[in-house]
This record gives C-alpha cells, structure tokens and sequence, in this order.
C-alpha cells in the first residue's frame, strides 16, 4: 500500500527544503507538506490540501530554484511556492528521494 514519499534537497546535515507527499500517512490523507529542517529543528509546516497526485499514475516534479524562492511543478503546473528559510539555499548539494516511490528520470538543469 501507498504511503507517502519525500524529497529532500540538502546542503550538509541542513534540508532547506522538505517536500513530504502522503497519500496516507497517519491523520494525513492526501496531502502535501512542505518544511524545512535547519539547525536541528523543524520548521513550520506548510500544509497543502489540494492533490494532484493519484495512485497508480505516473507524474513529473520539477522543482525550480529561484533567489527567493522554490517553485514546484507537478505534471507542468504550478503547484506551490516555498520561501527560502536558509540563506545558503543555493548551495545544496544532495537529492534525497524516499518512500513510496518508483524513479523513472531524475534530471539536474
């Protein structure tokens, strides 16, 4: 059974950005939470209700860096907008994929 899967881009032990997808994870069904763990804390959670994901479906995630922000695409849409939390979030150095997921491509631009 489906759960959830994340990504996660890091710089060293920080993850400026957490993009966390449940499908069904405890009291969390169908939604989209976005953090950031810095300092050995997490942040806020930004939570986002509508899904367009769905079981069994293939999908794109683009995730676009830009001086203020992350903007995430999902399927060429735009999805939601994360504000950088740490000030060396161009610096990030690690993709982390896990969970619930199957990776066909995987792309830096």
């Amino acid at each position: 059974y489906l759960y959830r899967f994340s990504i996660n881009l890091k710089f060293g032990s920080e993850t400026p950005f957490h993009l966390d997808v449940r499908f069904n994870y405890g009291a969390s069904q169908n939604t989209v939470v976005c953090n950031s763990h810095l300092f050995g804390a997490w942040g806020n959670e930004e939570i986002h209700s509508h899904f367009p994901f769905s079981y069994g479906n293939s999908f794109e995630i683009k995730i676009i860096e830009t001086p203020h922000m992350y903007k995430v695409l999902v399927n060429g849409r735009h999805y939601l907008n994360f504000n950088h939390r740490f000030p060396a979030y161009n610096q990030v150095d690690t993709l982390e994929i896990k969970g619930d997921v199957v990776l066909i491509l995987v792309e830096f631009k």
